[in-house]
């Protein structure tokens, strides 16, 4: 201390402080581009449509033996999280010809993860689902991997054919339901009972919802050489099989009601939540295709898998 006041510190005293600077930047950028990364791999895995799969599952479980649901049907459901991550994973891997056209804005064509990643990603979802499977007997892991199989075969081979493969993800996706119901009651034909009309239903909505689809990747499939549907008949033609699966989805939803007893608020939030978005589909595109329409109908589908949760809660 001086008669004047403090001795200002001397510049070697402040000098470390200082450093920390670029240190801390550094951390903040690395905590920042894992983040992405984390959001970036929950896109790759569609955590938006595996998650509802998972969740399929367990409503399958819940029709045949209500709640609580058993610990094998919570392991089904995670193994089908996997088997459903892993479809969209590898689609992304060995769709980013098309990807770089439609979607562009992907984690693998913008260059945002590596390529790498989503093969091992793939891979590791394969094994672990296999894993999970196997917790449940010896017929679960070879179902399962009969699926991963027929994943693959759609993303090598039938996802560019038309219409095979939008029926083949529609078929699994409808399974859902019955493997939850085996799942807790075993491979029986009156534990599948159950669940055959809402599977049914679900089978015609997610036809619908993949016709839809190939009119969004239209441009893409085209400039990659795949026969799908909308490529081989066109926009106009595909609304009009798009309308006739809605008609099939429409007859199907009131099954569960007329059939086995399902309750009147079941039948209203099916037709409110499922049918009526799948009505305004076909007559939104009747009179216009473009990529920006179909892109608000595919949006306004995704809602209808949690309309559809909520109605089987309360049938």
């Amino acid at each position: 201390m001086t008669e004047q006041g403090y001795v200002p510190a001397p510049a070697s005293a402040i000098a470390p402080q200082r450093s920390l600077a670029p240190f801390m930047h550094c951390i903040r950028a690395r905590a920042r581009q894992h983040c992405l990364q984390v959001v970036d791999t929950a896109r790759l895995v569609r955590l938006s449509n595996s998650l509802p799969a998972s969740a399929l599952v367990l409503m399958g479980s819940y029709l045949v033996a209500g709640w609580p649901i058993s610990t094998r049907g919570w392991i089904a459901a995670l193994a089908m999280w996997c088997v459903t991550g892993f479809g969209y994973a590898s689609n992304d891997y060995f769709d980013q010809t098309e990807d770089a056209i439609n979607k562009p804005g992907r984690p693998l064509p913008a260059g945002r993860l590596p390529t790498w990643f989503a093969a091992g990603l793939s891979g590791f979802l394969a094994l672990a689902a296999l894993g999970l499977a196997a917790l449940l007997g010896w017929r679960e892991p070879v179902v399962a991997l009969a699926v991963l199989g027929l994943l693959t075969l759609y993303n090598l081979r039938l996802k560019g054919t038309p219409a095979g493969g939008n029926l083949l993800v529609a078929m699994l996706a409808g399974g859902t339901f019955v493997t939850g119901a085996i799942a807790v009651q075993g491979f029986s034909w009156t534990s599948v009972t159950p669940v055959l009309l809402p599977a049914t239903l679900l089978t015609f909505f997610i036809a619908a919802r993949e016709i839809l689809k190939t009119l969004e990747d239209m441009a893409g499939d085209r400039a990659a050489g795949k026969r799908t549907v909308a490529v081989q008949i066109g926009a106009r033609s595909t609304v009009r099989l798009l309308a006739g699966l809605v008609v099939l989805a429409a007859i199907a939803s009131t099954l569960p009601f007329l059939y086995q007893g399902f309750s009147l608020s079941y039948l209203l939030i099916i037709q409110a939540g499922i049918v009526a978005p799948l009505l305004f589909t076909v007559i939104y595109l009747w009179r216009q295709v473009t990529e920006r329409r179909v892109r608000r109908c595919l949006r306004l589908l995704k809602g209808s898998y949690f309309f559809g949760l909520i109605a089987l809660l309360v049938a």
